[in-house]
């Protein structure tokens, strides 16, 4: 985009140069400054709305595992159930919790922490039931289950991925004299998808 500035720059000094724009009676330097901030603010509008869409895809792309967080759970509750004499109180709040999430009128911040609470209580969940010999020895329950610890994985680098697009944006619609533009074409700041604070303890969970 720097480069296209300048390029816009010099043609607008030909154009100043030639007779029918020395005609007009405009000095060189005002069409120069008039054609620069043109360009710097299309530049500075058209980067903070190149960032929004990356923070829509990255939010779109979150949203697929967590989606599949959701199927996997209820999935094992349902095999889990097959065995009766298990505790499954703790799926079936995870499952209460995703009801909860689905409320179109949520904020992306309060779906946050329903989903950072359900991510809390999964690491304890698995563990508990490695200690059933009947579960450990069940194909779709031990698929499950790695299905599972992978897909919390792509839920954790999503996050980065999608906090990183955050943090480039708001930084961007903070900045002068960008914020200026921000304000007139209502960039609002974004939230963060905030990382549990299990996984900021211990990044290994």
């Amino acid at each position: 985009m720097n480069h296209t500035i300048m390029v816009l720059g010099f043609i607008a000094i030909i154009f100043a140069s030639t007779s029918y724009g020395a005609s007009l009676g405009i000095p060189v330097a005002i069409i120069v400054v008039l054609v620069l901030l043109v360009a710097n603010i299309v530049s500075a509008y058209n980067r903070m709305k190149a960032e929004k869409i990356k923070i829509s895809e990255a939010r779109s792309n979150m949203g697929v595992y967590l989606q599949q967080r959701f199927e996997e759970i209820s999935t094992m509750y349902k095999i889990v159930q097959e065995f009766k004499n298990y505790e499954v109180d703790t799926l079936k709040q995870i499952i209460k919790l995703r009801q909860l999430v689905a409320q179109e009128n949520m904020s992306f911040k309060d779906k946050t922490k329903i989903h950072n609470e359900i991510e809390r209580q999964i690491p304890g969940v698995l563990a508990t039931f490695e200690n059933y010999p009947e579960l450990q020895s069940n194909e779709n329950f031990l698929r499950l289950q790695d299905s599972i610890e992978n897909n919390e994985a792509n839920i954790a680098s999503s996050r980065k991925g999608y906090n990183d697009y955050v943090n480039r944006y708001n930084t961007s619609i903070a900045m002068f004299p960008s914020n200026l533009l921000a304000k007139l074409f209502n960039f609002e700041k974004e939230d963060l998808y905030e990382t549990p604070a299990s996984r900021k303890e211990n990044p290994l969970l």
